[in-house]
């Protein structure tokens, strides 16, 4: 079989794996169930331009993973299999990416197959295929314009360059100047490969720049001639402050954190890099290779690094990267290292079938499924049969049982979840007791921001705040006080009485402080549901 059809063939299965049971579980807080609800509330207002989180302008991030979630549901339905729909789509065509990325650059196609094998097997990259998070499409747009560039240097041709700046611009609409930072990155290695343009053409050049300005610029400039005011916080709180001050968001860790979590969420493929750095010693300003590894991957996680802000999946672009660099570089390794190196790397995949046998006797809400342990066994034979075949074709076995074992593991980590979610009080849980108990009460969430619930009810939560911080909304470009009927602050005594006159029912996370027990008074009836308490009135009273 020729190694394309192979490829077609397994990224079909990928793709199939990813689709069973996406709507098995329901959005998960706190990312995934900002995002959708988000989306919900743009199609259900019509209003694509401001995006608004349980009614009330969010302007944390650009609108383009809002609008993508809101096509993929457009396409698939409002339910959080429909919001996950086109990040599976997006998964894949960065698979493909790789493998063109990496045949180009290698030169060889057997190569590539295996750096698309390591792709989609790296731990960093399955967290982020499984729920819906800006980081996934800034990842794929950030990859395509890299494989534009690419292509732009290769061939010189301007096509490839207006390419790759509509992809960057696409990127700094879905996150901001950070959707920059690895394309940008890429010019500095590509150039030196391949050369500048021998004959540029300067209009070409400004107009490809131009529009990639103008499509970067584009939101927030509406938003800005809308209110001046954006200005300013576009720059300084959602630019500067999230760079130097992550307290502001939450978000502060310490500097050495990417210098542990990039290896353990990249393993084997990022260790193949250290080894060949190691390796050429004295070579490592001169060597080609060494060159890129520098500008594409050192060079990110000190960015990361020195910035305040940090979260796992900000670097997730370097998933594709390391894949691309290490499985060239295994694939230099004499045939009995390479066999040891893909050996251990293998024995290292098959930990994750082994963790979800023995998960449940550590998690007591996890049970040992016939399907979950099925699944597992099939994934440990996988394994075992790709260490005894490495001594022939182990580049095209160790890509091939990669992408067979990541299926697999899409599907087990679907019954993880479903039983996760089945546990009572998750907000799929709580929705479902609100719809058949409950004839379109207000439902009011005490001192918790709760969109999941918002968007399991596909409907508007009033949000009753009082300590909690995560409710501290950003109201200052609210058009007028309509807001008010959807964050009700618990000091304001009259507006929470009236609140709670009207036929409404209140969520509480756990029991009811001391000070706000009064509340009670104006329900009959608690219902316990996992750690959330319902209070409300029984037959309508």
């Amino acid at each position: 079989m020729k190694l394309k059809t192979l490829l077609l063939l397994l990224s079909l299965w990928l793709l199939a794996s990813t689709f069973i049971g996406l709507n098995s579980w329901g959005v998960q807080e706190t990312s995934e169930a900002r995002y959708a609800e988000i989306s919900r509330e743009m199609i259900s207002s019509g209003d694509w331009l401001h995006p608004r989180l349980l009614e009330i302008g969010h302007y944390h991030k650009p609108p383009v993973t809002y609008w993508l979630t809101a096509i993929s549901m457009k396409i698939a339905g409002v339910s959080a299999g429909g919001a996950r729909f086109l990040m599976q789509i997006c998964f894949l065509l960065q698979v493909l990416l790789v493998y063109h990325i990496a045949k180009i650059y290698w030169g060889n196609e057997k190569t590539a197959f295996l750096a698309a094998g390591l792709f989609v097997l790296m731990p960093l990259q399955l967290m982020a295929v499984r729920n819906v998070t800006t980081d996934l499409y800034l990842a794929g747009f950030e990859l395509a314009a890299i494989f534009f560039f690419m292509k732009y240097y290769l061939v010189k041709q301007y096509k490839w360059l207006y390419a790759a700046l509509l992809a960057m611009g696409i990127a700094f609409l879905t996150k901001g100047p950070v959707g920059l930072l690895f394309p940008i990155l890429s010019v500095i290695p590509f150039k030196r490969k391949w050369g500048a343009n021998p004959h540029p053409k300067v209009w070409h050049t400004c107009t490809a720049l131009l529009l990639g300005v103008l499509i970067s610029i584009s939101w927030y400039l509406v938003m800005v001639i809308e209110n001046p005011m954006f200005l300013r916080y576009f720059l300084f709180r959602h630019t500067l402050e999230r760079f130097a001050g992550a307290s502001v968001f939450s978000r502060s860790e310490p500097f050495w954190y990417f210098l542990v979590f990039v290896p353990a969420t990249l393993l084997m493929p990022f260790f193949a890099l250290v080894h060949y750095l190691v390796k050429i010693g004295k070579r490592l300003f001169k060597d080609e290779h060494a060159y890129f590894i520098f500008w594409l991957i050192v060079v990110p996680i000190i960015f990361f690094s020195i910035s305040s802000s940090k979260r796992i999946l900000y670097v997730l672009p370097l998933a594709p990267l390391t894949a691309i660099l290490a499985a060239g570089i295994i694939a230099t390794y004499t045939e009995k290292l390479q066999i040891n190196f893909l050996r251990i790397m293998l024995a290292i995949w098959g930990l994750f079938p082994l963790a979800f046998i023995i998960a449940p006797v550590f998690i007591p809400q996890l049970h040992a499924t016939f399907y979950l342990i099925g699944l597992s066994v099939l994934m440990l034979a996988v394994v075992i049969a790709a260490i005894l075949r490495l001594t022939k074709e182990p580049i095209v076995v160790t890509g091939a049982m990669s992408f067979i074992l990541c299926g697999l593991l899409m599907v087990s980590s679907t019954v993880i979840l479903e039983q996760r979610d089945s546990i009572p009080g998750s907000s799929r849980s709580l929705a479902k007791w609100i719809e058949q108990n409950t004839e379109n009460e207000t439902v009011i969430v005490y001192d918790k921001l709760l969109p999941s619930l918002a968007f399991e009810l596909q409907r508007p939560i009033v949000s009753l705040h009082n300590r909690s911080k995560n409710l501290l909304r950003e109201t200052d470009f609210e058009p007028d006080d309509r807001y008010k009927d959807y964050l009700v602050e618990y000091a304001d005594s009259s507006a929470v009485s009236s609140l709670l006159t009207q036929p409404s029912i209140l969520l509480v996370w756990k029991d009811i402080d001391e000070q706000a027990q009064w509340m009670r008074s104006f329900y009959t009836t608690d219902k316990r549901i996992g750690k959330w308490t319902i209070i409300y009135r029984e037959d309508g009273a």
